[in-house]
């Protein structure tokens, strides 16, 4: 009895062998919808299209771009409702798509910190699309050490940033940049370049492998009604070895510096979300073999989000 189950299970197995694998499963067509509400921006962008299925199994291969320039796409917000419109973008780089881009525009209008919107797209075919999101009150950046920054080389300890940010922040980037004039003859511009977070070499004159500010989660808890204190530390060596090489870079030319810029991003949790998913999962101990969707958009893909950006300056001496 034992062999003739054994027997039918191997039959049944190799019936079942025999239909051809088709790894790519069922494809349902969705509208994707992209917006992020910029308070720093007078004009705010909405792009709406749908997905494509390949023949293969390369996205690549695709060279049409699905967008969808016949949408009704409107914001409603604090005593507001506003309807985007139609634009054309040329498209830089038409290696993959020769079409240009159609986004919806909405000018003049500036979203207001800590107010919440909400963006709804509607077909002519009936179909919608839709999605909220609050935007991040007003930030400040308090640069804790200014002495430091002015004459690095008189210090020892890092530059400390103490970062303000609002309840609806769950994301946030602080980058620090230089202002600096250089002058040869006749010749006056005026530059920014922006200065690392820190280095993993040793030594004041050279920048070895720079690490740059990226998007960080806050580690205060969100909600509430006050701005919470994150902090960030640019490494003093890093700031040092910074200058020392626009000395090697710019040889030849007279550098007379203007004032150090320190600018916050703040991010609310559908853009900090997608942010995270887009750039993947940075853990250099495990291997993530799956790559998950994330969507803040109900009736499609895609993500409509908030951003607000905060800047302060500390002047320099010449």
């Amino acid at each position: 009895m034992t062999k003739l189950l054994l027997l039918l299970f191997c039959c049944i197995v190799l019936i079942s062998c025999s239909e051809p694998f088709e790894p790519k499963g069922p494809y349902n067509e969705q509208l994707v919808v992209y917006g992020i509400l910029n308070a720093e921006s007078d004009t705010q962008y909405v792009r709406v299209y749908t997905t494509y299925n390949p023949d293969g199994f390369d996205p690549f291969t695709n060279v049409d771009d699905k967008q969808i320039d016949n949408a009704t796409v409107t914001l409603e917000g604090p005593g507001i409702i506003e309807q985007f419109q139609d634009t054309m973008v040329v498209r830089d780089d038409k290696s993959r798509y020769p079409s240009d881009i159609s986004p919806y525009i909405l000018a003049p209008f500036s979203p207001t910190p800590g107010a919440t919107y909400a963006l709804n797209v509607v077909l002519p075919s009936g179909q919608t699309a839709s999605g909220t999101a609050s935007v991040p009150g007003p930030g400040v950046v308090n640069v804790r050490s200014p002495h430091i920054v002015q004459n690095p080389g008189g210090f020892s300890e890092d530059i400390a940033i103490e970062a303000s940010i609002a309840p609806q922040t769950r994301g946030l980037l602080v980058r620090m940049y230089v202002e600096f004039q250089i002058s040869n003859g006749s010749v006056t511009e005026l530059r920014r370049e922006e200065v690392p977070l820190r280095v993993s070499g040793s030594g004041n004159s050279v920048l070895v492998d720079p690490v740059y500010p990226s998007i960080q989660r806050r580690t205060s808890l969100p909600g509430g009604s006050v701005n919470r204190s994150e902090y960030i530390y640019f490494q003093n060596e890093a700031y040092r070895a910074f200058r020392e090489n626009l000395k090697v870079e710019y040889s030849g030319w007279s550098i007379i510096y203007r004032r150090a810029v320190f600018i916050l991003w703040q991010a609310e949790p559908n853009l900090y979300n997608y942010y995270n998913i887009v750039n993947g999962f940075r853990d250099e101990i495990s291997i993530r073999t799956d790559e998950p969707d994330y969507a803040s958009i109900s009736g499609g893909l895609g993500v409509f989000g908030a951003m607000t950006i905060d800047t302060t300056y500390v002047p320099l001496p010449q």
